[in-house]
């Protein structure tokens, strides 16, 4: 706040999803009605992974499951 104070203009971008960032943006919101402008950004358009990250992900979900090896059947 001091630094958009001080420069009469800025941009904050919050993009994540924390508990710490939620908790904060009442007060910060409250405190930006106060002369400045408050929107939301939208995409023009819809978000696109590419092939080598959609491969990436799906490996490390692989990854991360537990093996079925070596355990005994159910009783």
């Amino acid at each position: 706040m001091k630094k958009l104070d001080k420069l009469g203009k800025g941009i904050i971008l919050m993009h994540d999803f924390h508990k710490h960032t939620a908790e904060a943006l009442p007060d910060l919101l409250k405190k930006l009605k106060c002369g400045y402008k408050v929107v939301a950004m939208k995409a023009k358009a819809p978000v696109q992974t590419s092939q080598k990250y959609d491969e990436d992900v799906i490996k490390d979900l692989k990854a991360a499951r537990p093996s079925a090896r070596g355990q005994s059947p159910a009783s």
